[in-house]
């Protein structure tokens, strides 16, 4: 990280998440992983398709996981202060959907009546063929092997983490997970 681009980051674990919320967030991780070979992999290279499934996994993380929103200041001060009042915590640049011991993602029907379902409902079979039978149990194999069979209910899960492009390199993930 080069000292000279760190910019001043706030970082707030969200409660509780607007539809304005939501879509703002799916905005900001569809602009990171865009042209991202693996993002696009998860949707059977159909980027019509990215939305939908980044969307799935916001709605399932505010319903039952942890979402950590960063904020960098806005370029200027007017931009701060807001018609109503309010005080505009800055600019999105940055976001964590994780799940805490005992959750997980898309673990109940809320969560994935709340976007996976709609993401499963659209696309081609073969693909979630896929996500089913190939890709959900390789993750998840994979994670028994490295972090055992109870790992679901003693770790924290990191599901999606982004920085927008121009704001890499300039500290948002170290002050995201600086305090652990």
């Amino acid at each position: 990280m080069n000292p000279d681009r760190r910019v001043s980051v706030k970082v707030s674990q969200a409660k509780k998440l607007s539809d304005e919320d939501i879509d703002r967030i799916v905005e900001l991780l569809k602009a990171v992983f865009k042209d991202d070979p693996f993002d696009a992999m998860l949707v059977g290279g159909d980027l019509s398709l990215q939305p939908l499934q980044i969307r799935s996994t916001v709605e399932a993380a505010a319903i039952a996981g942890i979402v950590h929103i960063a904020y960098a200041p806005s370029l200027s001060q007017d931009a701060d202060n807001q018609k109503d009042g309010t005080t505009n915590p800055g600019q999105l640049v940055g976001v964590a959907l994780s799940f805490g011991p005992g959750q997980a993602l898309n673990a109940t029907m809320e969560q994935r009546a709340a976007g996976w379902d709609a993401f499963l409902g659209v696309i081609p079979e073969s693909l979630r063929s896929w996500w089913d039978d190939y890709y959900g149990p390789l993750v998840s194999a994979g994670a028994k092997e490295a972090f055992g069979h109870d790992y679901r209910d003693r770790a924290l899960k990191l599901s999606l983490f982004g920085v927008l492009p121009d704001h890499r390199g300039m500290g948002v993930g170290k002050a995201r997970f600086s305090r652990y």
